[in-house]
This record gives structure tokens, sequence and C-alpha cells, in this order.
């Protein structure tokens, strides 16, 4: 079903649109928490979130965006939500050194490739934009216009932005040496 008819049946209450409306958007909206969060259950609770808000608030998108976009920003604000709550608790720190999701998590299906394992790890040394830059652009696929719609920045800031993000990837791997089990199989 098409975005413009899958909204006016969501602000219809439609149960089918719903039902659709999770299984197209959640994995993405978990990836994009998981991507700030860096914790797989934390992630999972902001991708819920983020899926009964839409529900709830369908009826106040404009549609001067697209549903993804509009998504995006919850739950990148739910995320961000949840990160000052953990700090408040003054338990984040705790939580990210005691964690085996926060340095050992790696997605199944990059599991099956290992060089998407090294790339994940070595993902974990970035800075959070880059992490969100290279997520939304090589990961997410998402078209450089549309990365800078989510962002809020011009499309020539999305470019220059996930080039650095990609270089400082690279040289993380290069310098921890990701790469040299992986190679050396081959």
């Amino acid at each position: 079903m098409e975005e413009k008819e899958l909204i006016e049946r969501l602000k219809r209450n439609d149960r089918k649109a719903q039902e659709e409306f999770v299984r197209k958007y959640s994995g993405f909206l978990f990836n994009v928490a998981l991507q700030i969060l860096r914790r797989k259950d934390l992630a999972e609770d902001v991708a819920e979130d983020t899926l009964l808000i839409g529900l709830k608030k369908i009826g106040s998108f404009r549609g001067k965006s697209k549903l993804s976009t509009w998504l995006y920003r919850i739950a990148s604000n739910r995320a961000k939500q949840v990160i000052l709550s953990e700090m408040r608790k003054d338990a984040l720190k705790e939580k990210i050194a005691d964690s085996p999701d926060a340095n050992d998590f790696v997605p199944s299906e990059y599991k099956k490739s290992g060089k998407k394992e090294i790339i994940w790890k070595g993902m974990e040394f970035l800075k959070d934009s880059d992490r969100e830059i290279i997520t939304l652009v090589d990961i997410q696929n998402l078209k450089y216009e549309e990365v800078a719609e989510i962002l809020g920045v011009p499309i020539g800031t999305v470019r220059s932005r996930i080039s650095r993000a990609r270089e400082r990837l690279k040289k993380i791997i290069e310098e921890r040496n990701f790469f040299e089990g992986e190679l050396s199989n081959k």
C-alpha cells in the first residue's frame, strides 16, 4: 500500500493499516534507536514506543515530510530522552561498562558476513553523529535528499558528513587491524 493511503487508513484506525505500519517501520526504528543507544534492550523499547506514539499521533501528521522522516525524528528524540534519563540515574556508565550488549552485540545479519561484522564493530568507536549518518546512508540505504530532510541539514552537509564519517571508520578499522583475521582467511 502506498504511503498516502497508509496514512489515511491509519487516521481511520484501520487494523490492517496498523499491522502494515508496524511491519514496515519496526526494523527501521529499531536500527535508528540501536545506533543511538548501542543497547538492544533499550532500542527495542524505543522502537516500540515510537510505533505507539506514531499510531497515537498520526492525526497530527501533516504530510510535509515522508512518514519515515517523521518517525525517525520521534525515535531519535525518544532515544535521546532515554539517554538523559539513564544519565540522571547515574547508571548509564556502569551499564555500558558491564553490559555485553554494549560492546559485544552484533546483529545476526552482520554475523553472516565477516566484513559486515568488522564494520559494525568499527562503528562502536565512532562518535554518534558519524554512526547516525552511516546508518542512514549505508545501512538504511536512504537517498541523500531523504537524509538531509531527516537531519534538517542541506544536502551538501550530508555529502561531506558521510564522506568524513566513512574516512574515520576506515581509519578506525585499519588502526585496530580488524581485518587481519578476515583477510588472512582469503
